[in-house]
Formats: C-alpha cells, structure tokens, sequence
C-alpha cells in the first residue's frame, strides 16, 4: 500500500513533449514564374504544289540557259579545233606563192614569146612559084640551093600569084605564049591554043591569074628581076 501511496504521491511527471525532430520544412520559396514561352511563330503557309513546280520550271530555265551557254562554249571549242587545221594549212601557203611566182614568169616568158612572134619575120627576098611535081620548079630549087641562096617556096596549087608579080615577070616579053604552058591539060582544054595570039598584056595577066595551071613553071621572084619559065642565066643573075 506504501508503495502505491508512494507511487500516488508522486505522480510521475508528464514526459515533455518531445520535440519533434524533424524541423519544419523552411518554406519553400515560390518558383520564378515561368517564362512565358516565346509564341511560336506561325509555320508560313504552305504553298500549293503547283507554284512549286512553276518554281521549279523557272529554276530549269534559268539553269538551261547556263546549258546552252555551255553547249555553245563546247561548239565553240569544237569549231575552234579546226583552225589548228587552217593554221597547220598555212604551210602550203608557201607552195602556193611559188606557184603565183611561177605563173608570173610563165606569163612573163608567154609575153616574151608572144612578142617574139609577133616580131615581124623577115621573109627571104627570093621566092619560088611553082608546083612540087614539077621537073622545072625542082630544077630552080637545086640552082638555089647550090648557090646558097635562101628562098621561100609557094605553091601554085593552093594560092593564085599577084597580078603585079605577073606584070613583072611579063616585062620585055612580046610573045605571051612564051609564057603560057603549053603542054598542060589546062592550056589545051581551054583551047588557048586559038586565044593567046590575041592577047594583050593585061589580057594575058588576068588569065594567068585566074588559072595558075596556065602559067610555065617556075616564077622566080629575085630581088632585081622576076623571071618565069626555067632560064638559068635569067635566075642567077635575078637572084644576085
């Protein structure tokens, strides 16, 4: 019973309050307002498809013109690689003024030539009228010819002598028949036989004119005299 007195009279003291361990949270300091996020910009409308492709189109065009551009730049390159060619050319180009050279000397020594030619030929004094086949003619031809005496030879059979000659040669002569070739076709046919007596000189030099085959062979023209018919004496003494 003492011990409960006991225990009544002290009554055990109420334990203090037990300090809470855990502090009181220090206030939590209010977070910084947020940002206000910055407002988005609005996404630029989107444009339509086919503006794209006029976009695209146009940046082909700009880009063709740089193809042609450079299309050209290799047509040029290519059309300039032939030059090479043309300048490698210009090596015959010597050639050719050997050649211009050359053509200016044909012309020259052509010019020389031409006025060589045209230099009048002096023709030998002396001339022999006759024909080829004639004994007489060729007999004229060798006295000539032992003589040393240049002569041109002309044929009665392709050209008609000169009436002048013809009154030359008839100089001094009374009897034209002397003249006349008696023993030719020609002489006969005509019957000349009946006709010569007839004739005067001019009469005489006309016919022997018209028709050479009437005259006797050979007309040597010499250059004091003219005789016709073969007489030796008369030719070398013509022909001095």
């Amino acid at each position: 019973m003492a011990k409960k007195t006991a225990a009544k009279k002290a009554p055990a003291k109420k334990a203090a309050p037990a300090k809470r361990a855990v502090k009181k949270a220090a206030p939590k300091k209010k977070a910084a307002p947020k940002k206000k996020a910055a407002p988005k910009k609005k996404a630029a409308p989107k444009k339509k498809a086919a503006p794209k492709k006029a976009a695209t189109k146009k940046k082909a065009v700009a880009k063709k013109p740089a193809a042609k551009a450079k299309a050209a730049k290799r047509a040029s390159v290519k059309k300039a690689a032939p030059k090479k060619t043309v300048r490698k050319k210009v090596a015959p180009k010597k050639a050719t003024k050997k050649a211009a050279t050359k053509k200016v000397a044909a012309k020259k020594t052509a010019t020389k030539k031409a006025a060589v030619k045209k230099a009048p030929v002096k023709k030998p004094a002396v001339e022999v009228w006759g024909i080829k086949q004639c004994q007489s003619t060729r007999k004229a031809e060798k006295l000539l010819d032992k003589n040393k005496v240049k002569y041109a030879f002309r044929d009665l059979k392709q050209e008609k002598p000169p009436k002048t000659l013809l009154r030359d040669a008839l100089k001094g002569v009374d009897n034209y028949k002397q003249v006349f070739n008696t023993s030719g076709a020609a002489y006969q046919k005509g019957n000349w036989k009946t006709k010569v007596d007839k004739l005067n000189k001019e009469q005489a030099v006309s016919a022997l004119a018209n028709d050479p085959m009437l005259i006797k062979r050979p007309i040597v023209k010499g250059k004091k005299d003219v005789t016709i018919g073969y007489d030796e004496p008369a030719i070398k003494k013509a022909v001095k």
